[in-house]
């Protein structure tokens, strides 16, 4: 096995370490969780595992840690009661995670196509892509709200927040990737 592989499957069995860690917890420490929560933490590392193995390792990291706070401290250790900005911190790194996943959709397209690497191309539509997934996150918790009656939005001023919050990241990666890139072109 390479190393890349190494890497991925340590983090995978590290996050599903952290995660059994937050479900003993839900059940020596009087915390508020249900059992589709815990179920839905293991499913969404698995599920996710497998969907960016294919990605560069540096984002196979960030994901898996990003569902880590999101399904294991999140949901399970039920943080977003507990802490009233949990879910605008989780948000402001989904909106830099999927930056970093528009940057790596676009680059893959740009390769297969043999089309010059116009980094302002490049940095606008993972820009637009991250703030773009945003709203249609905020989309899907409003329809299971809808149709499940899952409590996942709350209040418009949540939703704002959360969209907000996804936009921020999302121009806080685009600023680290300019930044980054001038940076590159100085050395």
């Amino acid at each position: 096995m390479n190393k890349s592989v190494n890497v991925k499957i340590f983090t995978s069995l590290a996050v599903l370490l952290l995660n059994c860690i937050c479900t003993a917890l839900v059940f020596f420490v009087p915390i508020e969780s249900t059992s589709l929560k815990i179920i839905g933490s293991f499913l969404s590392i698995a599920l996710v595992s497998a969907i960016v193995w294919s990605f560069p390792i540096r984002f196979y990291i960030m994901t898996l840690s990003f569902v880590f706070f999101a399904s294991s401290l999140g949901s399970c250790l039920n943080l977003y009661r507990h802490l009233s900005y949990y879910d605008l911190f989780v948000h402001f790194l989904s909106g830099i995670l999927l930056f970093d996943g528009g940057r790596i959709i676009i680059e893959y397209i740009s390769r297969r196509r043999n089309l010059p690497k116009d980094k302002v191309n490049v940095g606008l539509f993972a820009l637009f892509f991250s703030c773009a997934c945003a709203a249609f996150w905020e989309i899907f918790e409003y329809l299971c709200d809808v149709f499940i009656n899952a409590e996942m939005q709350g209040t418009k001023a949540n939703t704002m927040g959360d969209i907000i919050a996804g936009v921020l990241g999302a121009m806080i990666g685009a600023v680290g990737y300019f930044f980054i890139d001038l940076k590159r072109k100085k050395y």
